[in-house]
């Protein structure tokens, strides 16, 4: 298939409240495009959001659309060496702020090395969270001014938007639900803060 062109000029961040989102979606927001789009998928651990995202990749797949499927934080060798410091309790308690820095580093190497080039080739990327994330967990989670996040976030990508944001909408709870380890989602004060904060990106179609 040959590659889809890029957008002359960055399209807005338009969102989809995407519980219960299909195949027949995917072909709508996918399929139809003239250009290659970064596509994010958003929500709360077990919301469904990677769930979803594998079978948009795999649609895609099947009907030999090229795309690139990445995630944050993580998608590159430098990434995932920093997601591992981010994750091993080894470390002891990090602050906030460090683990804002660390999660915008592991973003700036991704988007540099792998999603701007797949974008340029004309291929769809599809990435497990982005920046709505971090105003949900380091902002309304741990506590991180959003004005810092705002200017960290412009340092490190530019205030990089995607062309399209799924937001998976499920209730704490009902997405603890879906997640093998239970107790100990539910004792994370940062999920429900962060359903508080409702991906203010994300949710109220935010764009700069």
């Amino acid at each position: 298939m040959p590659a889809l062109p890029r957008p002359t000029a960055p399209q807005s961040c338009r969102s989809v409240h995407a519980r219960g989102w299909t195949e027949h979606r995917c072909e709508g927001v996918l399929a139809s495009s003239p250009v290659a789009l970064f596509i994010t998928f958003e929500g709360l651990d077990g919301s469904g959001k990677s769930t979803h995202l594998e079978r948009a990749s795999k649609w895609l797949a099947s009907r030999q659309v090229e795309h690139l499927v990445t995630r944050e934080p993580g998608g590159t060798e430098i990434g995932t060496a920093i997601r591992n410091v981010f994750l091993d309790r080894r470390h002891g308690a990090m602050d906030p702020r460090v683990e804002l820095l660390l999660v915008f580093a592991a973003r700036r190497q991704n988007l540099c090395e792998r999603i701007e080039p797949a974008l340029a080739l004309g291929r769809h990327v599809l990435c497990d969270r982005w920046t709505d994330s971090t105003y949900a967990y380091q902002g309304h989670g741990r506590g991180v001014a959003l004005g810092d996040i705002d200017e960290v976030d412009r340092l490190a990508t530019g205030r990089r938007r995607p062309d399209r944001t799924l937001f998976f909408d499920l209730p704490p709870a009902e997405a603890a639900a879906n997640v093998t380890q239970l107790k100990q989602l539910l004792s994370r004060k940062e999920n429900a803060r962060a359903e508080v904060g409702k991906m203010p990106i994300a949710a109220a179609g935010r764009s700069d």
